[in-house]
Order: structure tokens, then C-alpha cells, then sequence
């Protein structure tokens, strides 16, 4: 799993993994097979085929979008901070490490907490933004 992790947390790989309406399985595989073999290559001995590593991927994803909701509703029924980080690693071991690649993804982010920003409806703002978003 840490193979992993330090993948999606350098460069704009996670941004390659997730890809938007622009990806496909077909590239999500050779990466997941070339993570395996990254695995491999770290001296890993319990073999990961390029599928596992897909599925743990897309697993991992998961639980991070997951756990970004349960956060949204404010934890409910969670009484202190400590206990909120407790819960929250509970239900995504890694969504700490995740959330600077993560956090910011449309996906990931749920519409309200979008569509709540003010900003004004002009094409220099929306140029700018476009340009953050895909400032690589």
C-alpha cells in the first residue's frame, strides 16, 4: 500500500489515476501494471498483479470519497477532534496522506460545498480558474 500512496502523492499522478470523463479502464490498467511491477521492483516478494493493484486503487478511492462525505455531514455523532481523526482513519486509513492530491478533485468534493462559491461569472475568472485546475 505505501507503493502506492507515494505514487499518488507525487507529481500530478493522482491526477493521472482519476483523469476525469477522459479515462479510461484501458489506461488505468497499463498504470495499475506498471505500479505492479514498480512494486516488484521496491522488493516486494508477495506478487501484485496489475489487477489487484486496479482494484485496491479504485478501493482506495472509494474510501477516500467516502470518508470526504462523512466529513461534509460534520461527523455526526462524533463529540472532539481527536475523536473525529480517530473516526475518520477508521474509515480511510490514508485520507490524511491523500487529501492535498484528493481533496480538491471535483469528484471528491461534493456539489454544495462548489456551487457555494462566490465568484463572480466573468471569462478572466473562469480563465483563471481553468488554468489552476489544470496547472500541471
Amino acid at each position: 500500500m505505501a507503493v502506492m500512496i507515494d505514487w499518488l502523492t507525487t507529481g500530478n499522478n493522482c491526477n493521472c489515476w482519476l483523469g476525469g470523463a477522459k479515462q479510461t479502464r484501458a489506461i488505468k490498467s497499463f498504470i495499475a501494471n506498471q505500479m505492479s511491477q514498480m512494486i516488484k521492483d521496491k522488493g516486494i516478494t508477495v506478487e501484485r498483479r496489475g489487477k489487484d493493484v486496479h482494484n485496491k486503487m479504485n478501493y482506495l478511492e472509494q474510501q477516500f470519497r467516502a470518508t470526504s462525505d462523512w466529513l461534509t455531514q460534520t461527523g455526526v455523532g462524533v463529540p472532539c477532534k481527536e475523536s473525529i481523526k480517530a473516526a475518520v482513519k477508521q474509515r480511510c486509513l490514508h485520507y490524511y496522506e491523500l487529501t492535498d492530491v484528493m481533496g480538491n478533485i471535483p469528484s471528491t468534493t461534493p456539489f454544495s460545498t462548489i456551487s457555494s462559491v462566490n465568484v463572480p461569472d466573468t471569462y478572466e475568472n473562469n480563465l483563471e480558474i481553468w488554468m489552476l485546475m489544470t496547472k500541471k
